[in-house]
């Protein structure tokens, strides 16, 4: 029985001493009167330097049951509270982002028909709340008009669809829907966060979400975080559906570490290393890529190779200091089918400088970054001598980015293989943001690209974006 209950209180040893005290206080009362004198160098017993106290068995009683009392209010303290939340409901929040581009191509010197183009690159609504203590939900769709290129009448694509819960033993947060895999640091990023128009290279063959089950957890001081997930390999977002006996499984997982991390994240060090193994659903996978752009064609191309299942490997790192950040991951990617084994490889590495002193905003709890807030937001008006300016948020960016799907095995013949843009790409690119206040931004970027054909010459172009968005 333990302390709080008072259990102490009901040991044999101790109620001996009590009743052992109580018979003997009578005989001290008997032998000591009250007032009557002591020698304060000998004291009770005898003893030199004892004192000698008188209490009757009444004030005793007394004393314990206050004692006792005591002990339970401190135990009713220590015990954690517990609300009713039965009668709880749902709440609901409701957001968005809108995403305008303009993309220009200044210089085109590749085989594929790269054209100007001006779109929505995104346009969605959301609903999200919690309720009855840990529970919690988000809907969301994305509305842009090329989310389905095959059936242009559904234009409708679901993207973070799911039901979860929190503080579950061992799990810490789980998730049942269509939710991203737990694996690129740049992927897991939002869209709304990340520093250039579009994610890096190398990035764009993996799947963003897929439907099945997330758990995420970390350390009571957040400095080590994991997420794992168990999903159907391949959920179609547009149809909303995959009917088939075959369905294939990825299992995924990342596991991260913050071992530096100080004023609120102004200066730390990401480290973090992730996987995947996919049973691959149709036997049939390709690996393709435009540069750096949401319109046009893939720059790059494995072409469809059969394979059983694939494995992914990689390394995340990034670094706060200050208005300075870097960021970098590697990937690479084992394919196993009938055809032979084969390896993949990308990477990317940026950096980031913000002139006005702003940092990147980094949370922790979910080892990936969040939004920003300028110190100052963008306004202007007119003031007595003259136009007064708040100047907003501007940050610097550059990245270098590749892109290998050379080993992609020869199909069909010369000089008309079926992969003609097997080979590598890079990319250089260079950005300024310009962020009004916490929801709202302007992006300018400009990427040069360049591939390296296995079968086919070479090609380059340069790419000009620009962007305003708006969330809420």
């Amino acid at each position: 029985m333990s302390k709080a209950d008072g259990g102490w209180l009901r040991a044999p040893w101790v109620w001996t001493l009590l009743l052992l005290g109580c018979w003997g206080m009578p005989l001290v009362a008997q032998t000591f009167p009250a007032g009557a004198p002591m020698d304060p160098a000998r004291g009770f017993g005898g003893e030199p330097g004892s004192t000698m106290v008188t209490v009757s068995a009444a004030s005793l009683e007394n004393i314990l049951q206050r004692l006792e009392a005591l002990e339970a209010q401190q135990a009713k303290a220590a015990a954690p509270e517990w609300e009713d939340v039965s009668s709880q409901k749902f709440t609901v929040k409701v957001g968005g982002r809108i995403m305008g581009d303009y993309i220009m191509f200044p210089t085109r010197h590749a085989p594929q028909d790269f054209q100007n183009y001006v779109e929505l690159r995104r346009l969605r609504l959301f609903m999200a709340g919690e309720g009855y203590g840990v529970y919690f939900y988000k809907f969301d769709l994305g509305f842009e008009p090329e989310a389905n290129e095959d059936e242009p009448d559904s234009a409708v694509a679901v993207k973070d669809i799911l039901i979860g819960a929190r503080d579950v033993p061992w799990l810490g947060k789980v998730e049942l829907g269509y939710v991203k895999m737990p694996f690129s640091l740049e992927v897991l990023t939002s869209s709304k966060y990340i520093s250039f128009l579009e994610r890096a290279l190398p990035t764009n063959y993996l799947p963003v979400r897929k439907l099945g089950f997330r758990s995420t957890n970390h350390s009571a001081d957040e400095s080590l975080f994991w997420q794992w997930a168990v999903f159907f390999d391949d959920f179609d977002a547009i149809e909303h559906q995959r009917v088939g006996d075959a369905q294939g499984v990825s299992v995924v997982g990342r596991a991260v570490t913050t071992p530096y991390y100080c004023q609120d994240g102004r200066y730390f060090v990401h480290l973090g290393l992730m996987g995947n193994w996919t049973s691959d659903r149709n036997h049939r996978l390709r690996m393709r890529t435009r540069p750096e752009t949401h319109e046009g064609p893939r720059f790059v191309d494995s072409g469809t190779l059969l394979v059983d299942d694939y494995f992914d490997m990689g390394a995340q790192m990034a670094v706060n200091w200050g208005p300075w950040s870097v960021q970098s991951e590697l990937f690479w990617r084992h394919t196993q089918g009938p055809a032979g084994n084969y390896d993949f490889y990308g990477a990317y590495a940026f950096a980031s400088y913000f002139i006005t002193g702003e940092h990147r905003a980094y949370k922790r709890s979910a080892a990936h970054f969040d939004r920003l807030k300028p110190y100052t937001n963008f306004w202007m008006v007119r003031g007595q001598d003259g136009v007064d300016w708040g100047w907003g948020a501007w940050q610097i960016v550059a990245r270098w980015s590749f892109y290998d799907v050379s080993n992609a095995p020869l199909q069909g013949t010369l000089p008309v293989p079926d992969n003609p843009y097997a080979g590598v790409e890079t990319n250089f690119a260079v950005g300024v943001n310009w962020y009004w206040n916490p929801y709202a931004r302007v992006m300018l970027d400009w990427t040069y690209a360049w591939a390296d054909y296995n079968h086919t010459p070479n090609g380059e172009l340069s790419i000009l974006g620009m962007r305003f968005q708006v969330d809420w």
